[in-house]
């Protein structure tokens, strides 16, 4: 067996106090390897526990020992099976604490997997990218859980958790926290996906690139939306955010390609780092009536978005974010020739739009003018109660962002009867002075 022997050294091992020396005591770590069943795997040893680092074989299962040379297996390394294409099963024996970041990523022949009840922590993107995956059981000790465990894997349908763990639980044959508030990690296999309204938060990389779904419904009881959460989801088309959502996490949609269309509810008041970066075929988002900041390249990318919106209430546009795409050819940010910036004067949106060299339109809004005839009457009236008429029975709006200012006449980020009764009180007023 070869063996390369890594010691750690202070200096010697000697530190000095005062003129007197201290020898301290080095702990010492061991690179090895050991043939098993039908694999070769290398690992580190300390203390009596291995840690595995990586393998080499060409069995169709693979099989992790509990103990290598008397050290008992307690962790396997980030990326230590990563890219392994040839087997379809894996046993991870008890005694494994911690599973590593992409430990097991693009292993895409393994069908199925068990996490024993001793594994407590398992890193992001653990099992990124196993393509064939089908199922998951998780033992009764995990309690922490990176980002996109179980992300890109499109033919993942089940993850099960043991009834004994008490952090984590599976309903809908998802991952969710012990409390079913939070959706850790989607699983399924239809085009279109419902979230369950006993989630409140859709957790980091959650269905992170499930590039089969075309349509997630988020219900009105989802509050926070984390990092990462939908990134690469290809054929996803439209989303709506509810008024529910007050946080967006930076990248959450990043590199949806096939998305057209967003809705920002009432409560979204930012546009998260890379956001919607990548969006390609992104060119309309609508509301956004809360929204102050857009960080750096929230839209970047976006090379469908000709014509982009500002709220007036946005007081902060981060470099890059709008309007901006990478050129190969000069390895530089450069701005789409055919973008348009639409706010009103004065704004943060016209100030970015002048230091990034991108095209302004001013659009003024005047409280009651629905339909930008610079005057207010019953035809605006009208439009406030037909709008309220179909926002009340669950349709969505069909005003732009500055329609919908103009409408919000009591400035109570509601449109509704109360609005159009106050137009008709100024239409009145107007015609009698």
């Amino acid at each position: 067996m070869s063996m390369l022997k890594i010691a750690a050294v202070l200096t010697g091992g000697v530190i000095l106090f005062g003129g007197m020396s201290m020898t301290v005591p080095v702990k010492e770590t061991y690179a090895l390897t050991k043939v098993y069943q039908d694999y070769t795997f290398t690992y580190t040893a300390a203390d009596g526990k291995a840690v595995i680092t990586g393998c080499k074989g060409e069995g169709e299962s693979l099989v992790i020992p509990e103990t290598l040379d008397g050290y008992k297996v307690t962790e396997i390394a980030d990326k230590a099976f990563s890219g392994l294409n040839l087997f379809s099963s894996v046993t991870i024996p008890s005694g494994v604490e911690i599973i590593g970041e992409r430990a097991f990523y693009d292993c895409s022949l393994v069908n199925n997997i068990t996490i024993p009840d001793s594994v407590t922590t398992i890193k992001d993107g653990a099992f990124l990218n196993c393509k064939s995956l089908q199922t998951a059981e998780i033992g009764a000790g995990l309690k922490n859980v990176g980002m996109y465990i179980f992300g890109a894997c499109p033919k993942l349908y089940s993850i099960a958790v043991h009834k004994d763990n008490k952090n984590l639980a599976s309903s809908d044959n998802m991952l969710v926290s012990y409390d079913k508030k939070s959706l850790i990690q989607y699983a399924g296999v239809n085009t279109e996906v419902e979230i369950p309204d006993y989630v409140t938060s859709v957790m980091g990389g959650a269905f992170f690139g499930l590039s089969n779904i075309k349509k997630i419904s988020i219900p009105d009881s989802v509050t926070e939306i984390a990092p990462y959460a939908f990134s690469g989801c290809l054929q996803l088309e439209s989303i709506e955010i509810p008024d529910s959502v007050k946080t967006i996490g930076n990248a959450c949609f990043m590199n949806c390609t096939g998305l057209k269309s967003v809705t920002l509810g009432k409560s979204v008041t930012k546009l998260a780092k890379q956001s919607f970066s990548m969006c390609s075929s992104l060119s309309s988002i609508k509301g956004g009536i809360s929204l102050a900041s857009i960080e750096e390249e929230a839209l970047y990318g976006c090379s469908s978005l000709k014509e982009i919106v500002v709220p007036m209430k946005v007081t902060e546009i981060a470099s890059d974010s709008i309007g901006m795409y990478y050129d190969l050819r000069t390895g530089k940010n450069l701005v789409y020739s055919d973008v348009k910036i639409i706010g009103a004067k004065g704004s943060a949106a016209e100030k970015y739009a002048e230091s990034a060299g991108i095209e302004f339109q001013v659009r003024t809004v005047i409280a009651g003018d629905i339909n930008g005839d610079n005057s207010i009457d019953a035809v605006d009236a009208s439009s406030v109660l037909a709008e309220y008429a179909k926002t009340s029975t669950g349709e969505k709006s069909t005003f732009d962002y500055f329609q919908w200012c103009a409408a919000d006449f009591n400035s109570d980020n509601n449109v509704d009867a109360v609005d159009a009764s106050m137009i008709l009180s100024q239409y009145a007023k107007n015609a009698t002075s």
